[in-house]
């Protein structure tokens, strides 16, 4: 799975971090205070996603 990160939306990880204490496998960066997904390594179990309050992150979508 990939994670979009709308930078817009998160209140940064210094004043929040919810996703990065979420992701049991240390999947996300921390990049100029937002988070970053690793691309390689994510098993799409969605922590982060239902963890951050301010709705920052979602699934990328699949085209097949």
């Amino acid at each position: 799975m990939t994670v979009i990160i709308n930078e817009d939306n998160c209140n940064g990880v210094s004043n929040c971090g919810a996703c990065l204490e979420s992701c049991v496998l240390g999947m996300l960066n921390v990049v100029e205070d937002k988070p970053k997904a690793k691309i390689l390594g994510c098993v799409d179990c969605g922590l982060c996603i239902n963890a951050c309050p301010s709705g920052a992150i979602e699934k990328k979508k699949s085209v097949i």
